[in-house]
């Protein structure tokens, strides 16, 4: 859950389009990143970030991700799926997945082809332990993360392959 208006909870969208849920999110986060894979989206979020930039309650930045890279990116620091500029991108991107405290999502959950990389994305984000104990003073702790989902069931096999990839 994040409350107060000093939350000190960061926030990485999932598929954020247009960015209105990270948006919303600023007013009870520390701070937001919404991702998108197509530079259209990308557009579309920095242009929104800018009109909102003095309703937003935090920082907001916006970047792309592409969903496979980030859940098979390799201790070397290889994206094994990224041409060389988007690798430039996608590192900014991880660096902020690492230290989030929340991964949020909405209407992601569409298309069977999608759904490995989405549900490794997911995996990597939740069971990573990566920089958890950063800013702790107990290195055996691990910070607790969450991911939150908002879906339209538009198709049962789609959601059961997503559920039961997030299980294994």
């Amino acid at each position: 859950r994040i409350s107060g208006s000093h939350s000190t909870k960061r926030l990485v969208e999932l598929g954020a389009g247009v960015g209105l849920t990270s948006l919303i999110a600023t007013q009870n986060a520390a701070r937001v990143h919404m991702t998108d894979y197509t530079g259209l989206c990308l557009e579309n979020m920095q242009h929104n970030i800018a009109i909102n930039r003095d309703w937003s309650g935090c920082p907001i930045t916006s970047g792309f991700l592409e969903w496979t890279a980030y859940a098979k990116n390799g201790a070397d620091g290889s994206h094994k799926t990224a041409t060389t500029e988007e690798t430039l991108m996608l590192d900014g991107t991880f660096s902020l997945l690492d230290e989030a405290d929340i991964l949020i999502a909405a209407d992601v959950v569409y298309d069977i082809e999608v759904v490995p990389a989405l549900a490794g994305c997911v995996q990597k984000f939740l069971y990573n332990n990566k920089n958890n104990n950063k800013n702790n003073n107990n290195n055996n702790a691990k910070r607790h993360r969450t991911a939150i989902f908002a879906t339209t069931f538009r198709n049962k096999s789609t959601f059961d392959l997503f559920h039961t990839r997030i299980e294994e």
